[in-house]
């Protein structure tokens, strides 16, 4: 086959064009959530509230997903649990102490939906007032790559039920 071109007197047609359009990627965003989980729980209203008593056990699990699109690297975390809570045991990663506070690290999230929780369970003082006290737990994390912090901190409440002291009355008949 042979082909053979002519002059060209048109040259109008001998330009193309492409557009690129460039979408950075969302950075890192981090968010942390924490639930409390008591002996019983109490819903009313369409709001559900975890119970124990003076004695129980509470368990904590935070969970921090990265809902970026860029891997979050090194999430340094903190979580202060209330004064009537003593310690008993951590899982998912290692755990320091001081005081009331729990600190632990995160090496890395990965993009859109990587995450990683923790585990904890707790005690409750025997020694607590006859009302309801709350125990509120809160959790927050901090990252050097993470600029959207608005949601890098959560907390959740558990009620320790009021006791409910003997009727003392007492009838004759």
């Amino acid at each position: 086959m042979r082909a053979f071109c002519g002059p060209d007197t048109s040259l109008a047609d001998n330009v193309a064009s492409n557009t690129v359009v460039y979408i950075p990627l969302l950075p890192p965003d981090f968010a942390v959530n924490v639930e409390g989980v008591g002996d019983s729980l109490a819903v009313a209203g369409g709001d559900s509230v975890w119970y124990t008593r003076a004695g129980g056990q509470v368990r904590y699990t935070v969970t921090v997903t990265n809902r970026g699109e860029l891997a979050c690297p090194a999430i340094s975390m903190t979580d202060v649990l209330a004064p009537e809570l003593t310690l008993t045991s951590f899982s998912g990663s290692a755990v320091a102490q001081r005081g009331d506070s729990l600190f632990w690290f995160i090496d890395e999230l990965h993009s859109r939906g990587g995450s990683r929780s923790v585990t904890f369970t707790c005690d409750v003082d025997t020694f607590l007032p006859p009302w309801e006290v709350l125990l509120i737990n809160r959790a927050w994390g901090h990252s050097d790559s993470e600029t959207l912090t608005g949601n890098n901190a959560d907390a959740d409440t558990v009620i320790v039920a009021a006791l409910i002291p003997p009727d003392p009355s007492v009838e004759a008949y």
